[in-house]
């Protein structure tokens, strides 16, 4: 968020001359989009959520291949997108390179403060491991209930999920398994008859509305149930610093002749 003040119109104003820049795309997804409208989304992630979208050059529906009706914005809707299908995603390139839109022709009026209020209010973990297990299992077999596990621990302890993905590799195969809410089904990507495969290599993605500890302890947990031998690669799990942008402008930067 504020992209536009901070990086755009630097970049327009510093280095016009040698890159044009596409305009700023915002993607939505709906369900999110709904519980703000409905107003029981968290309130940092729905003052986050709004100004992302006050800032947007071309905002778009994602998911359309999961969703067929969308909440009302408060802006309008270009397009509709599926990254799964590739629905809406040609004639979304060619409104981004066809040049006739202003590049960052939005600029935010927020509170610093309020920013790192929200921003902090997410706890975020990155973690890697390889597994060797005792009994061969493919990647859905693996990653599947690992996800699981991590989904009920998290809703258990309060902690709403904002991205939680799981991404399992093995010679065999590959599973991307990811939710964005709590309970939520989740979405998938890879091959899901995979065959089994003893070793895998796993990277797990999550940010929550948690302190970072309490995410190092759930996924700690989780992942000590594998049923093999677990070597933890990388654990990082932190709280976003406020905030500190090294350029910040007042007025959109006309774009270079």
């Amino acid at each position: 968020m504020d992209l536009s003040a901070t990086i755009l119109q630097p970049i327009k104003s510093l280095y016009g001359d040698r890159f044009r820049l596409a305009p700023l795309t915002v993607l939505v997804d709906p369900a999110l989009a709904r519980e703000v409208r409905n107003g029981t989304a968290d309130s940092h992630v729905t003052w986050l959520f709004q100004n992302q979208l006050r800032e947007a050059d071309i905002v778009c529906f994602g998911k359309v291949d999961l969703f067929s009706e969308y909440p009302p914005l408060d802006t309008v809707v270009d397009f509709h997108l599926s990254a799964r299908t590739g629905f809406g995603i040609d004639e979304w390139l060619r409104e981004v390179l066809a040049g006739t839109r202003i590049c960052g022709a939005h600029l935010l009026d927020i509170d610093y403060q309020t920013y790192a209020e929200a921003e902090a209010a997410l706890g975020w973990l990155n973690w890697d491991a390889t597994v060797q297990l005792r009994k061969a299992l493919s990647p859905p077999q693996l990653a599947g209930p690992l996800l699981d596990r991590l989904d009920r621990a998290l809703t258990a302890e309060g902690a709403r999920i904002a991205h939680l993905k799981v991404f399992d590799r093995t010679r065999t195969g590959y599973l991307k398994a990811s939710v964005c809410r709590n309970g939520e089904a989740p979405s998938t990507d890879g091959d899901l008859a995979a065959p089994p495969a003893r070793r895998h290599e796993l990277t797990l993605n999550l940010r929550a509305r948690a302190a970072p500890e309490l995410l190092r302890r759930i996924v700690q947990q989780a992942s000590a149930t594998v049923p093999g031998r677990l070597s933890v690669t990388r654990l990082e799990a932190v709280q976003p610093a406020p905030p500190r942008p090294e350029h910040r402008f007042t007025q959109v930067v006309p774009a270079a002749e």
